[in-house]
């Protein structure tokens, strides 16, 4: 404790440090991180594809941005941190980190009002979405929907048809001459445009280039849907920062001048810039006491919490109850089910009586025929029909066999009984129309 003058100062008290704010985009198929300073200068960024495995990458890339952050910031391990998270994949990150979370288009938006505010409009390309938000006269904002067609995927099953990466689909693309019309709707309808022209021997580059072209269509059509694009046009996102010739069919297309083009530093990571922007400076008044959001967690205790993400599982995609807790409730469904059944007979009668009254309805037009028929239907349960089959005449006989063939043709399955005269009455057919020799 030092007096000096009336003043009374604590040399206990540890000096106010603001902490660095990170923000983490999770995409569909990358991670993004970003570090920001006290005067918003970057400190970090990183960009990596996660290739399906969201936490390992997201601690591998956290804990390499750490890495940096020691070596630069005075404090080291002890520096406080302010994190949020965004991207289709950032809910989830969010809960098991339990930092906030930020809508994404929030973040893109706050990202380019503080870094590029004379936009009026942005076009985003991400692994398996395109957006298009137009800030002129309010923020609006239109995305794709579940056809990732004119995205980074497509990009790659497109490069894959070609042998070759996105990087080398961009190398194809400068040499190009030519532009065929390619469907980008969908990854599938685009390959059957693709393979004909590899098939007739079209130039690999004007493959690539027409690809991007197909993408630049798609985009432009399915989300602007005749809106105009004008003014200044931004350009956001991986597809778009690393593959400068798909940038070019977009400002072909659109006519842009140079002043109107706007590529931005470090666009792949704009998102997760927004994301850092966006994390709070100071402690709320209002954050309840002895709470995590009542204090910033330090490099060295934010590298102990991703450790929640090895295993780590939404409640929303757990697992179902079984149907049966034992076998006991397993039998006891069984029996329950059993006892509803119905006698496997009576429902072969049952459709064959249906069967039976439109043949002979339909495809029995003699009476005489009708007569028979029902009548061995009557008396095959009754053991009498043979001494009736006897009585008839062959020709009588022949043509009622005839019409039962046709009626009971598609028919599987007839009751013993009637098998069993049918049998004997094409036995007797047989006989009386063998040539005799």
């Amino acid at each position: 404790m030092i007096v000096m003058e009336n003043i009374v100062i604590d040399s206990s008290l540890k000096p106010v440090v603001k902490p660095i704010r990170i923000g983490i985009d999770v995409g569909s198929t990358t991670v993004k991180v970003v570090a920001l300073g006290d005067n918003d200068e970057l400190l970090y960024g990183a960009y990596e594809r996660h290739r399906a495995d969201i936490r390992s990458t997201i601690i591998t890339v956290a804990n390499r941005a750490f890495d940096e952050l020691e070596k630069k910031l005075p404090m080291g391990k002890n520096q406080t941190l302010s994190l949020k998270v965004t991207g289709s994949g950032g809910f989830s990150v969010s809960q098991w980190l339990d930092i906030p979370f930020i809508q994404e288009v929030v973040a893109a938006t706050t990202a380019v009002r503080k870094i590029i505010p004379q936009t009026d409009v942005v076009i985003e390309l991400g692994g398996e979405d395109a957006k298009i938000t137009y800030f002129k006269g309010g923020v609006e904002q239109r995305m794709n929907g579940t056809c990732a067609g004119g995205t980074g995927a497509f990009i790659d099953q497109m490069a894959a048809l070609l042998e070759t990466d996105a990087s080398g689909l961009n190398e194809l693309a400068r040499g190009a001459t030519t532009i065929y019309p390619i469907a980008a709707r969908c990854g599938v309808f685009a390959k059957t445009d693709v393979q004909p022209l590899i098939n007739e021997g079209a130039r690999r580059e004007d493959i690539a280039a027409s690809i991007f072209q197909a993408m630049v269509t798609q985009t432009i059509s399915g989300l602007a849907c005749g809106k105009p694009i004008r003014g200044n046009v931004a350009f956001l996102g991986g597809p778009l920062h690393f593959l400068d010739q798909l940038r070019q069919r977009f400002v072909v297309t659109l006519k842009l001048k140079d002043e109107e083009q706007i590529v931005p530093e470090n666009s792949q990571l704009f998102v997760a810039s927004g994301a850092a922007y966006s994390a709070e400076r100071e402690i709320s008044p209002n954050a309840p006491k002895n709470s995590k959001s009542n204090r910033f967690p330090t490099i060295e205790e934010f590298r102990e919490s991703l450790k929640n993400l090895v295993g780590a599982e939404m409640q929303e995609v757990q697992r179902l109850d079984p149907l049966f807790l034992n076998e006991a409730e397993l039998e006891e469904y069984r029996d329950r089910i059993e006892a509803l059944k119905l006698s496997r007979k009576r429902l072969l009668w049952a459709n064959w009586k249906k069967q039976r009254d439109l043949c002979s309805l339909v495809l029995m037009p003699d009476p005489q025929q009708q007569r028979l028929f029902l009548q061995i239907q009557r008396d095959a349960f009754c053991g009498d029909s043979m001494m009736l089959m006897q009585e008839i005449p062959w020709t009588l006989q022949l043509g009622f066999l005839s019409s039962f063939t046709r009626s009971f043709r598609r028919t599987a399955i007839l009751p013993e009984p009637f098998q069993q005269v049918m049998e004997k009455l094409c036995s007797r057919l047989l006989w009386v129309l063998m040539p005799v020799k």
